[in-house]
């Protein structure tokens, strides 16, 4: 098909490809050229030659919101089960589930699920660049935290965290909700690497579970409290 022996290949690619290896199987020698497909035609035009903008690697808005839906699409699938779990827990009563306070009381935990959904997924990979700490994990916990507190600001959501229960999952389940759903973004970027995301899932899981167990805790007093069982 071609007369020449020659492979070019992503530049981001040779920390996985054994340029050795391919040429004793293939007979074709590997070259690592520029970062992005479209510098192809300029790199064998100068000689098999790549400019510093050909080996820089960006990652400028529109690259990272062409890939939220890689994070946000997961995660909008599992809300329902999120939902059907809330709205069982407000509307369970003596008497059975009762709709109305399956609805009234869930609600503001239904919308705070979901701006932690997108905070998470959207917002976070969006503002990434002016969010301090290198940590995804951190990034999402700061925008999560600011997220709760302005949606906080909106009625529906300030009555229900009039009881200080409620109050206090507000602030530790859902910010570490954000965090989590951050933290999956490391693998669509193109920094992170391997150690860093071991790392931070490392030390990242273990407080996800604890809050996430604080948090229901918290949250079976409270509904032992609202049933009069305490």
């Amino acid at each position: 098909m071609v007369k020449h022996r020659l492979l070019i290949l992503p530049q981001l690619g040779a920390v996985g490809i054994n340029a050795s290896a391919v040429r004793q199987r293939t007979g074709f020698r590997v070259q690592f050229g520029p970062i992005l497909a479209a510098d192809i035609p300029a790199y064998v035009k100068d000689g098999y030659k790549k400019t510093r903008e050909m080996s820089t690697v960006r990652f400028p808005l529109r690259d990272r919101l062409v890939l939220t839906p890689m994070e946000i699409n997961p995660a909008l699938k599992k809300y329902p089960l999120f939902a059907v779990a809330v709205l069982l827990l407000f509307g369970l009563e003596r008497e059975g589930i009762l709709f109305s306070n399956a609805w009234n009381g869930g609600l503001p935990f239904l919308l705070l699920g979901l701006v932690s959904l997108l905070t998470g997924a959207l917002i976070t990979p969006v503002l990434l660049p002016f969010i301090p700490f290198r940590s995804f994990a951190i990034k999402g916990w700061i925008t999560g935290m600011a997220a709760v507190f302005l949606a906080s600001l909106a009625p529906v959501i300030a009555a229900a965290q009039r009881d200080l229960l409620l109050l206090i999952i507000s602030y530790l389940l859902f910010p570490a909700l954000s965090s989590y759903i951050a933290l999956q973004f490391t693998g669509s970027t193109t920094y992170t690497g391997m150690s860093g995301v071991k790392k931070e899932l490392k030390l990242g899981v273990p407080l996800y579970i604890g809050l996430a167990a604080i948090s229901v805790l918290v949250l079976l007093i409270f509904k032992l409290k609202d049933v009069g069982l305490l």
